[in-house]
């Protein structure tokens, strides 16, 4: 297993020069990995866009915060040392939400809204529509309903309508906007089929309980983030709030998520104003329905990092995008920018580093929690929190279903609701 400190190095790579100096100190430690920087374009570069934002509505965010991505690793340097220059292939996905999702079905079935010829004018800029599509962020938000066979066929014309759009000849598409089939519907619906056949075998194959876990870790962070806002919705208790919440993550939830850190210091300071949490802000007879929404947004950001790795089509470093119509979570992918990533080797998932060092910027906003957080963002309490969950999931799930009954206490209720720590 790779070093923390090799990790806490990478992690301070702020360009490829950098990144490099890292990679010689340590060459027999990072064998089997790969290392990916982004930054400013260079000549050095691959160029992809980071983020895109359409006139019409609709943004596209990558995984990487910059439009350059540099790479290393031992093959890379072998090569570019005996040949020069060498070329790395790169291609890239797009996930989407499940407002796309409608968008897709809608001109999928030929129906001519404004918001159809949004979407159309946003797939028509992306390479004229070539792109891979990916179903993966769609169809974890629909795991249960698969599992408990709920709206199959909806989830069937979402599959359909992605490989509608994926089979289009893309010159015919470039040059009128119109799609025209490069093999037969009936073969789109075999392949739409199968490949839902595919997902469900996964999800009862046990992949349903690792969605599971996630969702609860990740909604007991968003249910949290509302009872704390709600029962003091002022800015003025920003930091009370924060620390309290830096508490849960310790010792309730034992796992410091940096995401929902860096979320919870924007909500708290702006309340309402933040834009990917606003539909939590306040009371409303779908709340505990909006807290679920907004936990889907988190996971889907994260679940877009695993997708980095050789693992594109030709084995060639797939680059995760996601796309959506929705502002807040637009604005949510800027919230938490990823600079670079560490795959290969004995990680099983990619690792990402942050562009923005969070506990940095902690101590830079509320200077009056450092003592907590020199206490909590140590070695020694990350291997606290790592014992505490040594094989259980179970207390995740039952924190979620507890703060998701005290959220429901107050859907709806105009009353000031009571403090957390004075109920039974």
């Amino acid at each position: 297993m790779i070093h923390p400190f090799i990790k806490y190095r990478l992690s301070q790579a702020r360009n490829a020069a950098e990144a490099q100096a890292v990679w010689r100190d340590h060459l027999d430690e990072l064998a089997g990995y790969t290392f990916v920087i982004s930054g400013p374009t260079g000549n050095n570069a691959l160029q992809l866009p980071a983020r895109l934002d359409f006139p019409g509505g609709g943004h596209l965010r990558s995984a990487f915060t910059h439009d350059g991505l540099y790479f290393i690793n031992h093959d890379l340097i072998a090569r570019t040392l005996s040949e020069g220059f060498v070329s790395i292939p790169v291609d890239y996905s797009v996930g989407f939400d499940s407002n796309v999702a409608s968008h897709l079905r809608d001109w999928h079935r030929g129906r001519t809204a404004e918001v159809v010829s949004k979407v159309q004018a946003v797939v028509r800029a992306l390479r004229a529509g070539k792109l891979n599509w990916d179903m993966i962020p769609f169809l974890l938000e629909r795991s249960n309903a698969i599992l408990e066979q709920r709206d199959l066929a909806q989830i069937y014309e979402t599959e359909l309508a992605v490989r509608w759009l994926g089979a289009a000849d893309s010159n015919h598409f470039a040059q009128s906007g119109q799609v025209r089939l490069t093999c037969s519907e009936g073969d789109l619906a075999i392949q739409a089929q199968r490949a839902l056949g595919d997902w469900d075998r996964l999800l009862r194959n046990g992949y349903a309980e690792t969605i599971a876990h996630r969702f609860d870790l990740s909604h007991a962070c968003v249910l949290k983030l509302a009872l704390l806002h709600l029962e003091e919705p002022g800015v003025d208790a920003a930091a009370a709030k924060l620390e309290r919440f830096l508490g849960f993550l310790d010792a309730e939830l034992h796992c410091m998520m940096l995401l929902f850190v860096r979320i919870a210091m924007e909500f708290f300071a702006k309340g309402g104003a933040c834009k990917p949490l606003a539909k939590i802000a306040s009371r409303s007879h779908r709340l505990c329905e909006h807290a679920r929404n907004v936990t889907w947004d988190c996971l889907h950001l994260v679940w877009r990092h695993e997708c980095a790795g050789f693992n594109g089509r030709n084995d060639s470093f797939l680059v995760p995008y996601f796309l959506t119509f929705d502002q807040g979570l637009a604005e949510l992918f800027d919230l938490y920018p990823q600079r670079s990533c560490l795959f290969g080797g004995e990680l099983r998932f990619p690792l990402f580093f942050q562009e923005v060092d969070i506990e940095s910027l902690l101590r830079q906003q509320y200077p009056q929690l450092s003592p907590v957080v020199a206490r909590i963002f140590t070695p020694q309490a990350a291997e606290r929190r790592r014992l505490c969950l040594e094989g259980t999931r179970a207390p995740a799930t039952a924190i979620a279903a507890d703060l998701e009954r005290r959220l429901a206490d107050f859907e709806g209720d105009a009353s000031p609701l009571k403090p957390l720590n004075n109920r039974k």
